[in-house]
């Protein structure tokens, strides 16, 4: 499952991945950011992974990774234990000029404040 839900009164969207998903729930999650940003005018995403699983409609992926709406993300915070996911999140984020800071598992609450304070930096816990 991928959801991604607006948190009221905020630019934060929670991107939450629990198991496998499609590409319709990538395209739903993106439209879910679309509309933070017509909104705000730019995005904090707060990432929170607790399982993976089988991913189709890799096709949705690529789509997202290429889309201008990355280019209105302010900052990210991502919750995972999977290093690689940690890996790749900072290398793309490098690629890109973004803001990234990675937290451990329990630590949701602590990487939502991280992403809500202006001018926040530095590297978290486990990136």
């Amino acid at each position: 499952m991928l959801a991604a839900t607006p948190l009221p009164g905020t630019d934060v969207v929670e991107v939450v991945v629990d198991g496998g998903f499609g590409g319709g729930a990538v395209r739903d999650a993106a439209r879910v950011v679309d509309q933070v940003v017509r909104e705000h005018g730019s995005v904090r995403l707060l990432g929170v992974v607790r399982r993976l699983g089988l991913v189709t409609g890799l096709g949705a992926l690529r789509e997202l990774a290429s889309s201008p709406l990355l280019g209105a993300v302010r900052r990210a915070a991502l919750v995972t234990d999977k290093g690689f996911l940690a890996d790749g999140a900072t290398r793309g984020a490098a690629e890109r000029g973004l803001e990234v800071r990675v937290f451990p598992p329990g630590q949701r609450d602590a990487a939502l404040d991280w992403l809500q304070q202006e001018g926040a930096s530095g590297a978290g816990p486990l990136g």
